[in-house]
């Protein structure tokens, strides 16, 4: 019996004396936070867009050289999640969309040609301004190394980005007669319709998904000890053109250059390629650490 009791006191004595340990090792080895943290992105695009005009010869001042290039503001908006591999290091998974807007205006010279009582035709020249839009939305999908600065707050990201095209492209196009005088726009049966003349639609362009590489720097101020808040400049350079190329026609100048260009009756043929839209992305990212 007293070895019996004196083996009780002593598992006793063992479990209170074992109980600080215990926790004295969970305070000395505490748990590791989570790397991970996931948000929110909001921002705008400033939209760059430029592609090369060949003719057979310099036309400067024709109204068509305003598609030769464009600018625009418009909206992005993104989920992502950051993985920490290792201190100040981490990789970004991102997704959202993309609204691509830009456009242009330009005043050049254009033909008119004037029927006078007899039928005769009187061929004048005239001040024109054509302006254009173009808008498409893309979905957006990025993988992106991140890394901090100098161990600080400060850090920047780089990696490919993937843009495919969930909607058709806008087009608007407007032309304005700014001489003044009998000239003004025609219809297809050749009736005038006034000097200023609109179009709209929506075309099916291609290519539908285009590759690029984004680069970014940005500043985490932290809100609480979970949440952060990040300004946030970006650079998207894109590898894969806006548009294919393609020929047309500038119909701008067809009664001057009829002579020389019978086939298109006057339009002077045209070929369109490295068309190009990078944008400077401005946003504020929220992160959550959960």
């Amino acid at each position: 019996m007293k070895q019996l009791t004196a083996l009780v006191v002593a598992a006793a004595l063992t479990a209170a004396l074992g109980a600080p340990a215990l926790a004295q090792e969970d305070v000395l080895r505490p748990s590791l936070p989570v790397p991970l943290t996931y948000g929110i992105e909001l921002g705008g695009n400033y939209n760059m867009f430029t592609q090369d005009i060949a003719r057979p010869f310099p036309l400067d001042d024709s109204p068509f050289n305003a598609y030769a290039d464009g600018d625009g503001f418009s909206w992005y908006g993104l989920l992502f999640a950051d993985y920490e591999f290792q201190k100040g290091m981490g990789v970004q998974l991102k997704l959202g969309l993309d609204r691509k807007s830009f456009g242009n205006s330009f005043t050049g010279v254009a033909d008119c040609a004037l029927i006078r009582p007899g039928g005769s035709i009187d061929y004048q020249t005239v001040d024109m301004t054509v302006d254009y839009d173009v808008s498409a939305t893309y979905l957006v999908l990025g993988t992106h190394f991140r890394l901090d600065l100098f161990n600080s707050d400060a850090f920047v990201t780089l990696g490919p980005t993937l843009h495919l095209r969930l909607d058709s492209t806008y087009q608007r196009e407007r032309g304005t007669i700014l001489s003044e005088g009998p000239c003004e726009f025609l219809d297809e049966g050749g009736a005038q319709i006034g000097k200023v003349v609109e179009v709209e639609q929506y075309i099916q362009s291609e290519p539908s998904a285009r590759l690029g590489l984004e680069g970014s720097i940005g500043y985490r101020f932290d809100v609480s000890s979970d949440l952060s808040i990040a300004p946030i400049l970006r650079y998207q350079f894109m590898l894969t053109e806006f548009i294919e190329d393609r020929g047309s026609g500038d119909q701008y100048r067809r009664y001057t250059y009829r002579d020389e260009f019978p086939a298109t009756q006057g339009a002077i043929p045209i070929q369109i390629s490295n068309t190009v839209l990078n944008s400077v992305q401005l946003g504020v990212a929220l992160s959550l650490r959960p």
